[in-house]
């Protein structure tokens, strides 16, 4: 009798070997496949213990559908991203155009020698770089010198401009700026301090 046991107990452990390591994946198989019995699975050789198939291989749940894409709104705000026009190239980039006001984020002040400052000013979208001229910043009350130079992020949205002065406090004013979309920036002043 003991010896039956270990015969039965083998059959079985190689049968769930098998049935593992052979079989497909349950969602590769499919529904009406899972029920039926593989050739060498314990249904197939006539020995059946219910217990050990079921919590071995739980019938498999059925698969839910993916849920459905975001719906995009109707009209001329749902499509601005795949219209074309609302694209400009810059900088070998496409940059969106955005149709809304140009606002002033920030202006970074740091100290690079004893009378050199460089500023970096950001915006919430890309600037026309056409439009900032030696005028469009004003520092306590001054203009630019005309030799300054601008560099721009690659994103467009962020001015970085050297320029002389002494003080840890410095008025800037921004004026005459253009966005992409041809916005232009309402004048505003704002206190930088320098770190």
């Amino acid at each position: 009798m003991g010896q039956l046991k270990r015969k039965s107990l083998f059959i079985l452990l190689i049968s769930v070997f098998a049935a593992f390591s052979f079989a497909e994946p349950a969602e590769a198989r499919g529904p009406e496949k899972s029920q039926e019995s593989s050739p060498g699975s314990m249904e197939g050789q006539g020995m059946h213990n219910s217990q050990s198939s079921q919590s071995k291989n739980p019938p498999p749940s059925p698969v839910s559908p993916p849920p459905a894409p975001p719906q995009k709104p109707e009209g001329p705000e749902g499509n601005k991203e795949k219209n074309p026009q609302n694209f400009v190239h810059y900088r070998g980039n496409r940059t969106f155009v955005q149709q809304e006001k140009l606002v002033l984020l920030q202006v970074k002040s740091s100290r690079v020698d004893e009378d050199e400052v460089v500023m970096e000013i950001s915006f919430n979208q890309s600037l026309n770089p056409r439009s900032v001229k030696s005028s469009s910043i004003i520092l306590d009350d001054e203009e630019l010198p005309e030799k300054v130079k601008f560099s721009f992020n690659r994103k467009g949205d962020t001015i970085r401009v050297q320029v002389p002065s002494k003080d840890d406090e410095i008025k800037v004013k921004i004026q005459g700026v253009r966005a992409f979309s041809g916005v232009l920036i309402e004048p505003v002043e704002i206190l930088s301090h320098v770190e």
